[in-house]
């Protein structure tokens, strides 16, 4: 698996930044993670991922509808559920979290190091 470094999501260029240093399209993204952001943040996050790639249309998993607003942890506890959906589905993830900021961090499988 590769985690990319996060990123501070502020408008749809940072979308664009995070795939080109992670080296994924926004296109294959397969869900969207998210703890502790408003669904208005949701509902933007998708339309700008959608300005790169009108096609894409990733499911999106509250994180704090299935477990509970974790507080300190959920930030952690969403990559790491974003991280293993890459490792068991090969698709990219992209983790969204509520820290101080709006941290994203795409995740991927890496085929050269899975062999």
């Amino acid at each position: 698996l590769k985690i990319q470094r996060p990123f501070v999501y502020k408008n749809k260029n940072s979308l664009s930044e995070a795939a080109i240093c992670s080296g994924v399209a926004l296109s294959d993204i397969e869900a969207v993670w998210c703890n502790g952001i408003s669904e208005s943040l949701r509902t933007e996050i998708l339309l700008n991922l959608q300005v790169d790639a009108p096609e894409v249309s990733p499911d999106f998993i509250n994180v704090d509808s299935a477990l509970g607003y974790s507080v300190d942890m959920a930030n952690w506890i969403t990559l790491a559920l974003a991280a293993e959906h890459a490792g068991n589905s090969r698709k990219a993830q992209l983790a969204v979290s509520l820290h101080d900021d709006v941290v994203m961090q795409i995740v991927s499988f890496d085929e050269k190091s899975a062999r």
